[in-house]
């Protein structure tokens, strides 16, 4: 498949699992807990039937080595935008979700660089670009506390940014992920028992979570993973922002939500950053 359509498919697919997630948590058709343990599950199936009959046997999920940091980040990913989703709109939430991960590894590659040089690297004006403009974003306008669930969302893209640079650097990122996620579902599950007195579940909010799985993230994943390879570094970061910038409009359509300058600017400064970031 030409790798336009697979990068395209692949921001699709991402973005459907943050319209997904908002439908059925922001309409309380499912509790936060019960979403992301519907959503691992069937993820690791999918993952689990894509690898074994897509993956040659040397790199089926059951010889990829057990990385329990990886798994622990993607549990802690799924978590928390569930948790997110309940209070805040999908567009802004994906926005701060890839602004995290973005800042994340800006700093991460910063760290490895050593003499005054640095402060004129792509990467580093990348950072010094985005950081602000998230800061404004996250900085309450009428002088109250921070919002929880932004900072959840930001945390979580952090998570994913670990998550992607531990799995990007395997021979098998699709059996990585499938074994990971496998894993991250005892975690997240945990957490379900947790917190079971709270459990709200409705036939229509479980369809969505399965959905969001089996489709959205088991497939974003496949999808991202065949387009990967094929792109350099500035187009994985353009295909990375698209995701909040195509977000945005569906969920004005489609939930009903509203966004004000503050996100459209930021999403714009963003997009700037990570372009300036990706150059080497």
């Amino acid at each position: 498949m030409h790798t336009a359509v697979l990068t395209a498919l692949a921001i699709g697919a991402l973005a459907a699992n943050a319209l997904l997630a908002r439908w059925a948590l922001g309409e309380e058709l499912l509790d936060p807990a019960s979403f992301a343990s519907v959503r691992a599950v069937s993820a690791a199936g999918v993952l689990a039937l894509l690898v074994e009959r897509t993956q040659p046997e040397a790199q089926t999920a059951a010889r990829v080595p057990r990385d329990f940091v990886a798994a622990a980040a993607l549990a802690v990913f799924l978590l928390l935008v569930s948790y997110a989703y309940v209070e805040i709109d999908a567009g802004l939430g994906t926005l701060l979700m890839v602004a995290g991960a973005h800042i994340w590894r800006t700093g991460e590659n910063r760290s490895r660089t050593t003499g005054l040089h640095r402060l004129t690297e792509p990467r580093f004006v990348g950072f010094i670009l985005v950081f602000p403009a998230i800061a404004y974003l996250l900085v309450p306008e009428d002088g109250t506390s921070w919002n929880v669930p932004e900072l959840a969302m930001v945390a979580a893209g952090v998570a994913a940014a670990v998550y992607s640079r531990r799995v990007c650097h395997t021979d098998a990122m699709l059996a990585a992920t499938s074994r990971n996620m496998t894993l991250a579902v005892i975690p997240v599950l945990a957490i379900h028992v947790v917190v079971a007195s709270t459990t709200l579940v409705t036939l229509p909010g479980v369809l969505i979570a399965v959905c969001a799985g089996a489709l959205a993230t088991a497939g974003g994943f496949a999808l991202w993973y065949a387009a990967l390879p094929r792109l350099d570094a500035i187009r994985t970061a353009v295909a990375r922002v698209a995701v909040p910038l195509l977000v945005i409009p569906c969920g004005i359509v489609l939930l009903g939500e509203q966004v004000d300058l503050r996100v459209i600017v930021v999403s714009l400064v963003l997009l700037a950053g990570a372009v300036i970031a990706a150059r080497q």
